[in-house]
């Protein structure tokens, strides 16, 4: 037959071959670093099963400050890092990752916090203002669950995590006055993304009832 024009689309002409589909990002991945997709979500499930090592730990500790204490849960606390790292290099990131790691952080939160109190650390309205905030945020993730809105954590909320753990580890950790300003710090962030966690879900959940 006659050659097609140059530039012809292969929808409209037989001797151009079609492009092959985009294969999904995770099936790129080959090899070893295909075969260890699971490395993420193991590591958060790892962390789960170390918190209640932590809450026996702090139980026992005697304060104001425990090297032990502080750096079992800044241990536990790097996982946070690793495994999302590590789901972002695999591209093995998914929606129960997407829902357990949240969790989990917060759930070493309230435990960080809940050891600061019982080591006479800080004075206790600092860590029950954070514990209410990770309560808060619980309920307005189940709230919005329950009417078909999955909130994602955003870049606030999890700057806002990072910075409630590290003061929360340092005030573990060192007496000096800079933890304590840097607590007290994560104290008003946590309001303020709070508060933006607040709006936000509500317009999703306004926007999700009207569609």
């Amino acid at each position: 037959g006659r050659p097609c024009p140059r530039g012809a689309h292969w929808v409209t002409c037989p001797h151009v071959r079609s492009p092959r589909p985009a294969e999904p990002a995770r099936w790129r991945v080959s090899g070893r670093a295909g075969r260890l997709w699971w490395l993420p979500n193991a590591l958060t499930l790892l962390r789960f099963a170390a918190i209640p090592v932590l809450v026996v730990v702090a139980a026992t500790a005697s304060g104001p400050t425990s090297i032990t204490v502080g750096l079992l849960f800044g241990g536990i606390a790097a996982t946070d890092w690793l495994d999302g790292w590590l789901a972002r290099r695999l591209h093995a990131e998914s929606a129960f990752g997407r829902i357990a790691d949240p969790a989990a952080d917060r759930l070493l939160n309230l435990v960080g916090l809940a050891a600061v109190i019982l080591l006479g650390r800080l004075h206790p309205a600092g860590p029950l203002l954070l514990i209410a905030r990770e309560l808060l945020a619980v309920g307005g993730f189940l709230f919005a669950l329950r009417r078909g809105v999955v909130l994602r954590v955003d870049r606030a909320g999890k700057a806002s995590s990072a910075l409630t753990m590290f003061a929360t580890g340092a005030v573990l950790l060192f007496a000096g006055a800079w933890a304590e300003w840097l607590f007290w710090l994560a104290v008003v962030v946590a309001i303020a993304t709070l508060a933006h966690y607040a709006w936000r879900a509500r317009a999703q959940v306004r926007g999700a009832s009207q569609a």
